[in-house]
Order: C-alpha cells, then structure tokens, then sequence
C-alpha cells in the first residue's frame, strides 16, 4: 500500500469515527428519554400504592365524647407539601401510633415523582388523614397579583375536591408568608389558614393556640425542623397540658436528606411515640375547626 493510500484509509477512518461521536451525541439523550418513557409505559408510574397497616386506635382517642377546643388541651400533626417520604416513611408509623394526620398539598406537584400520588393520596384519606390545600404552584403570595392569588387559591381547591372529595375547607400559606391583604383573599375560600410562626424558644405560649387569642385565619403551628429536639416537643405537649392549648405541628420531609425541614424516620418515630403516649387527644386541623364553629354557633 503506498503511502497516499495509507494517508487517505486513515482520513476515511478518522472521519467514520467522527460521525459516530457526533450521532452518539444527537441521539444520546433521545435515546434516554425513550428509555424512560418506555420505563414509565411497562413499569407505570413508579410512585406505588402498598399495603398500609391497620389504623390502631389509642386509648385516649376511644372516646366519643366530642372535642372541645381550649376547654381541653388537643396536638394536631400536620403536613406542608406532600413530599413522597410522608407516605414511604411517615404514614406506617402514623398508622402504628394511631394519629391521624392533616395534608396539605400542592396540588401542582401531583404528577412530581418526588411527591405523592393521587393514589397515595387517596389511600392516606381512606385511612382517615384530612386532606387540605397549600396552593397550586407553591409561591410566595404577598408577591402575587390579585387574579395570581386568586388563581392559586381556587385552583388548588378544585382539584383537591376533584381528585379526592370534599370539602376542602383548611389552607397554609407557602413559605408562612401572608399579610392583610393575602387573608382577606383567603377567607373567601377556606376557613382557617396555618402560620409557622411557633417558636417555644422566644415565648413557648406563642407556639400553641389558646381560647382568648385564636384566629382561624392565623394558626398557631410550630415548624419542626431538623434541629428540634425531643425536650422541645415535651415543652409543648406540656404547654398544651397546662392551658387547654392546641398544638399544631408542621412536618414536611421524613428522609435522610439532611434538609433543615425533614427529620430522620428515626427520629420521627420517636416524637410519635412521645404523642402517642401522651394523654392528649390527636385530632385534625379539619375536626378541631369542625368542634369550634359547632361551639361558635351554639
């Protein structure tokens, strides 16, 4: 082979391989969308729906008499988002402690696989935790316009109702951002709106809601955060004890992930334990609302 020959085999060579690199290039990332799609096709949506254990019922809870908000101290365990770790992590422990639970969920994220289902959703509900509302693209809504705000309040509730019933009567504010302007919105749609403003280390009574100072449009919650410690808890349960109070907590994740917003489930399935063995009843945000105004209009 002469040595023009050998020059033009290696053009041609270097030149096939050149093409290779470029489509694998273009086709590369088709080829991983097509992969996933056909995924998504044959396995279905990978969110699954499991067996959930049996509600077991605590002892305190057995009763029939009817609640009777700050005649009688009440912990109410609530939810912001609807992150999927509430229903992998959270919801068998909820299940084996006996409490029920308040959800509320961007109704944007259901399709998120880093959220909950539809499906899951609805198996939380059948099981007795209330669903509720936390807008539909969870933004900060003393930023919006009045139509934005408006949008993000009646949406959000539509299809909450849709996919899982009604009413969905009980909101929170994303990010607990709201004002004057943002509640009188608010209370044309929903009756009660949570804050997370508790704090049980600037003033442990602002953490729970009591008779004399409760506003629907503005309650009390404490924000549980990776940082709070067992101790903390046990300053609000008894805070509640001694003042006919209502706790609400707000979780959000339950995972390893280190958020400043999510507990361990080790963790979590401590404070359970430290609610359930309390001798305080463990309704909803929507039951505890339903005895209030049932007492209002008596």
């Amino acid at each position: 082979m002469t040595k023009k020959n050998k020059t033009q085999l290696r053009r041609k060579f270097t030149s096939i391989l050149v093409s290779v690199f470029v489509l694998a290039v273009v086709l590369t990332p088709s080829l991983i969308t097509a992969r996933f799609v056909y995924g998504i096709i044959t396995s279905g949506d990978p969110r699954k729906v499991t067996a959930v254990p049996p509600m077991q019922t605590r002892a305190v809870d057995e009763t029939t008499a009817p609640l009777q908000p700050f005649n009688e101290p009440l912990i109410s365990v609530s939810f912001d988002d609807g992150w999927e770790s509430v229903y992998t992590e959270a919801l068998p422990v909820l299940q084996k402690d006996g409490i029920h639970t308040t959800q509320y969920i961007i109704s944007g994220e259901l399709t998120n696989p880093t959220y909950m289902s539809v499906p899951q959703i609805k198996s939380m509900e059948v099981n007795g935790h209330q669903i509720a509302s936390h807008t539909v693209t969870h933004p900060d809504l003393t930023t919006l316009t009045d139509q934005e705000l408006t949008t993000e309040l009646v949406d959000s509730k539509a299809t909450l109702i849709k996919d899982f019933g009604g009413p969905v009567d009980d909101f929170t504010s994303p990010y607990g951002a709201y004002n004057a302007h943002t509640l009188q919105f608010i209370a044309k749609y929903y009756r009660s709106q949570k804050n997370a403003e508790g704090d049980p280390a600037a003033n442990e009574l602002e953490a729970i809601n009591v008779g004399a100072s409760f506003n629907p449009m503005s309650i009390q919650s404490y924000s549980v955060r990776n940082t709070t410690t067992m101790d903390d808890l046990r300053k609000l349960i008894k805070d509640a004890e001694d003042n006919n109070g209502w706790l609400v907590l707000t979780y959000h994740q339950v995972d390893n992930s280190g958020s400043p917003y999510s507990v361990t489930p080790q963790v979590f399935a401590q404070q359970m334990k430290l609610i359930d063995q309390s001798p305080v009843r463990t309704p909803t945000v929507g039951q505890v609302m339903d005895a209030w105004q049932k007492a209002g209009s008596q």
